[in-house]
């Protein structure tokens, strides 16, 4: 005999109830709680295959047992969803996955040519400058620029001047408009980029007070060989073909869905 309350309509209410209930979170399980251990990758032996002791090896497993749970089930919570750092985590890993596909083929001399011809500023040599300079400091002197011209005089007239020490030297060799900046500031690296060879000029302003200077030898810019550069030339055209393959493959994904609203 069946109870009288088992076929109440509330109780085939709450049997439909549960067995939907059962029914969406088998459904909505987006694993199965099962694991197996040989996918855990749990080493026999360390790094210099010395065998593990039993405990050792068993506390291992546990962690990683207990690791694969928590993962499991913080996806099944969807927090995987909701963390900032997990996203940008998976952004990460997925750009990882995209250029892994990328298999280039080794660039022979024409390809790098034709890179470097696309390219030249990118690998041009700047001019360089070789100089001596006198230096007349305005921290230590009452009139520095006075006193480099009165300088510049005994020095065309076959003298000498000495000029105050200066940190750097006062010689410099082979020296970019850029690096004489970075030592003179930006109004000395100018003006001693263009001044002849062979004879003193200025005084010339920089950061600590007045110069004279005297460049010794001028190279002009120049384009290297690919031979030179072909090390430099070959990395950068490969990551520039790996870039360019992941934006493709990128675009082509995002392709794949339907993006939707404003």
């Amino acid at each position: 005999m069946i109870p009288e309350w088992l076929s109440a309509p509330w109780v085939r209410f709450l049997g439909i109830g549960g067995l939907l209930l059962v029914a969406d979170l088998a459904l909505s399980d987006p694993e199965p709680r099962r694991i197996e251990l040989a996918a855990l990758g749990v080493p026999n032996a360390d790094g210099e295959g010395v065998a593990l002791p039993e405990e050792r090896r068993a506390a291992l497993l546990q962690a990683r047992i207990e690791a694969e749970v928590l993962v499991r089930e913080a996806r099944r919570l969807g927090l995987d969803r909701e963390d900032t750092i997990v996203r940008r985590r998976l952004v990460q890993k997925m750009r990882f996955l995209l250029d892994s596909r990328f298999a280039p083929s080794e660039p022979d001399v024409a390809a790098l040519e034709r890179w470097l011809a696309e390219n030249t500023e990118r690998y041009r040599e700047p001019a360089r400058r070789s100089l001596e300079h006198r230096f007349y400091s305005r921290d230590r002197r009452v009139d520095p620029q006075g006193d480099a011209r009165a300088a510049r005089e005994l020095l065309e007239s076959g003298g000498r001047a000495t000029g105050d020490a200066f940190l750097h030297g006062r010689v410099l060799t082979s020296r970019s408009r850029d690096e004489l900046a970075r030592l003179f500031g930006a109004t000395f690296a100018d003006a001693a980029m263009t001044l002849p060879v062979g004879a003193w000029s200025g005084p010339i302003r920089s950061s600590y007070g007045e110069h004279l200077v005297l460049p010794t030898d001028h190279q002009a810019a120049s384009l290297p060989a690919v031979r030179d550069i072909r090390g430099e030339l070959r990395a950068d055209l490969l990551a520039d073909e790996r870039e360019r393959a992941q934006a493709a493959a990128l675009a082509e994904l995002v392709a794949s869905y339907e993006i939707t609203g404003e």
